[in-house]
């Protein structure tokens, strides 16, 4: 255990833990200050193609696609299909076509979650 405790104290490289809600709320300057410093901790960088098995550069149109798509709908609540009938159709085709890889006949259902 003092091993692993040694190797995250490293990787951390200094950093202290946020244990509480800040007093105000962070503005988005704020917010992306913080990723970049969180996702620049670690040695590793995808971007360089030695890192494989794990997480990939995606091409800059693929990442466009999800930002922009991600972004209309991050906020939706599947949970509500009357609400949101387009999500529940969205789901049900991925379903399908889950199913379809797997040989699933037309009886086959799913459903998905997070």
């Amino acid at each position: 255990m003092a091993s692993l405790q040694k190797d995250v104290n490293e990787q951390n490289k200094g950093l202290s833990y946020n244990t509480e809600l800040p007093a105000t709320g962070w503005y988005k300057d704020r917010i992306v200050e913080e990723l970049d410093t969180l996702l620049g901790m670690g040695d590793f960088k995808v971007e360089t193609g030695a890192f494989s098995g794990i997480c990939h550069q995606p091409p800059d149109a693929r990442v466009d696609v999800v930002t922009t798509v991600y972004s209309k709908a991050a906020y939706t609540n599947p949970l509500n299909p009357d609400a949101y009938p387009g999500i529940r159709k969205m789901e049900a085709e991925v379903v399908r076509m889950t199913g379809s890889l797997f040989h699933g006949g037309p009886e086959m259902c799913g459903t998905m979650t997070s």
